[in-house]
C-alpha cells in the first residue's frame, strides 16, 4: 500500500492526529462549504482531492457540488431573510397608519418595497445560477488521469 495512502487512512479512522494532515499534501485556497476549515490537496495521483483537518474528504466534483449547493442555500436565507423584513416592515407601518402617522407609515412601507426589491432580485439571480451552475460530470471528467 502507498504510505501516503496508509496515512490518510490512519488519519481518517482518527489515529493520527489532524496536525498530521499537512503530511497528506498542500494547503490549497478552498475551504469546506459547511464550516470553512482549511482544505489540503492531496499529493496523490489524479483524481484532485482534498481532505479538512476534521477528515473529510471530497473530490473536486464533490467540492464543487457542496460550494454550489452551500451558495444557493445562503442566497435562500438572504431572501428569507429580505422577506421577513418586508413583511415585519409592512406590519409596523400598517400599526403606525392605524395611530394616523402617515408619514412614517409612508417611510416603513417604503423600506418594506425595498426589502421585496432586494428578494425579488436575489432570487432572479438564483434562477439564473441554478442554469449556468456547473455541471458535476464536466468536473469529474477534468479531474480524471489521462491515459
Amino acid at each position: 500500500m502507498r504510505p501516503l495512502f496508509e496515512l490518510e487512512l490512519k488519519f481518517a479512522k482518527g489515529e493520527v492526529a489532524a496536525a498530521k494532515i499537512i503530511d497528506l499534501g498542500e494547503p490549497s485556497l478552498f475551504t469546506r462549504p459547511e464550516c470553512h476549515g482549511m482544505l489540503v490537496e492531496l499529493h496523490d495521483k489524479p483524481p484532485l482531492r482534498y481532505r479538512c483537518h476534521a477528515g473529510h474528504a471530497f473530490s473536486a466534483a464533490a467540492l464543487v457540488a457542496a460550494l454550489q449547493a452551500s451558495t444557493e442555500k445562503s442566497l435562500w436565507t438572504t431572501i428569507r431573510s429580505f422577506q421577513e423584513a418586508a413583511l415585519l416592515l409592512h406590519h409596523i407601518g400598517a400599526h403606525a397608519l392605524s395611530r394616523n402617522e402617515a408619514e412614517l407609515s409612508a417611510e416603513l412601507q417604503r423600506h418594506a418595497a425595498d426589502a421585496q426589491h432586494r428578494a425579488d432580485q436575489l432570487r432572479a439571480l438564483l434562477v439564473v445560477e441554478r442554469e449556468d451552475a456547473v455541471d458535476e460530470t464536466a468536473v469529474a471528467k477534468a479531474e480524471k488521469p489521462q491515459d
